[in-house]
């Protein structure tokens, strides 16, 4: 089973019911909703609920005060803010990034308090385009090794991997190959991204040279031999939805 995921905001209202209609009408799958702490409002959400639309939660990230591997976050607090959506939409996953910090011990501290079973992990970039001189944590491979001994489940980002690949100088292919096999994935974010910039960017798929996504989708379609696989677009909002079910469309003839 291949399945194609459509990503939202928990802000985009405007979007919800053209997206519901994508569902329902089989081009798309499923929905990732990324939400925000305070602004939870069931009127807004409920439509998913009545029409039975599979649902994956993204936690906020840092810029909305969710940093579960900071020991000084008060990420208990947001996470009460998370567990309204959990409740009301019954996700199929939880995709947390680790964010900053540099001690693992915390993060497996926070997810034993989270306690669900559906949260997954998701890789990082080593740099951030907000937070100068800042690492962000589940960068490296050595870290996406400690992060397993907790966790062995992962969201694979194709971007945010080659950004750290050109943070570390190494070789992006190689990097992909690596992470592929230490983290097993069969859930996924796919963009397109400039070659040569170690931040984390979500271009439309059809922006660069399409060798190394026609190679991505190989190897997901490799993975899709053994198990289900669920990948969701990360790309920019244009004329409604239209632009995900444009980069869905490339995605289908590569």
């Amino acid at each position: 089973m291949l399945k194609y995921w459509i990503k939202l905001w928990s802000i985009n209202e405007n979007l919800f019911e053209e997206t519901i209609k994508s569902v329902k009408n089989w081009f798309f799958d499923f929905v990732e909703i990324y939400v925000i702490p305070w602004k939870f409002h069931t009127d807004v959400l409920k439509n998913f609920v009545e029409n039975n639309i599979k649902i994956s939660i993204h936690a906020p990230h840092w810029a909305h005060w969710f940093n579960p591997i900071d020991p000084n976050n008060n990420s208990e607090e947001i996470w009460k803010e998370i567990k309204q959506y959990i409740d009301f939409l019954n996700p199929f996953q939880i995709v947390i990034h680790p964010e900053v910090w540099t001690d693992v011990k915390v993060l497996e501290k926070k997810l034993q308090y989270f306690n669900d079973p559906r949260i997954i992990i998701e890789n990082m970039p080593n740099k951030s385009s907000l937070l100068a001189n800042t690492e962000f944590y589940g960068y490296s491979l050595n870290q996406i090794k400690k992060i397993k001994k907790i966790t062995h489940w992962f969201c694979f980002d194709f971007a945010k991997a080659k950004s750290s690949a050109i943070s570390q100088w190494i070789d992006i292919i190689g990097f992909y190959n690596d992470l592929l096999y230490e983290m097993n994935p069969d859930y996924f974010h796919i963009s397109w991204f400039l070659s040569n910039t170690e931040i984390d960017e979500h271009f439309d798929l059809w922006e660069w040279d399409d060798r190394l996504i026609k190679w991505m989708k190989k190897k997901i379609f490799e993975i899709w031999e053994k198990k289900d696989i669920h990948i969701v677009f990360e790309c920019k909002k244009k004329d409604w939805i239209e632009n995900d079910v444009k980069n869905l469309e490339y995605f289908k003839t590569l």
